[in-house]
């Protein structure tokens, strides 16, 4: 058996604020073979309008 998630946001998407390190240490402890994100990266707001404000203060930190 293969457990898998094959769509989640992290931080880096406008619609969450998970950290990776907090999605990836999540998916380990449920037994997941693989995570996969799908972080929006069309800075798109949620309405479609072109949204250049996202603060990428703090996703280069989960990372390190």
């Amino acid at each position: 058996m293969f457990l898998a998630d094959c769509h989640t946001h992290s931080l880096c998407s406008p619609d969450s604020s998970a950290p990776l390190v907090q999605m990836a240490q999540a998916a380990l402890d449920a037994g997941m073979d693989e995570l996969c994100l799908t972080d929006h990266c069309d800075l798109l707001s949620a309405d479609g309008k072109l949204d250049l404000s996202f603060r990428w203060e703090g996703v280069e930190e989960q990372l390190a």
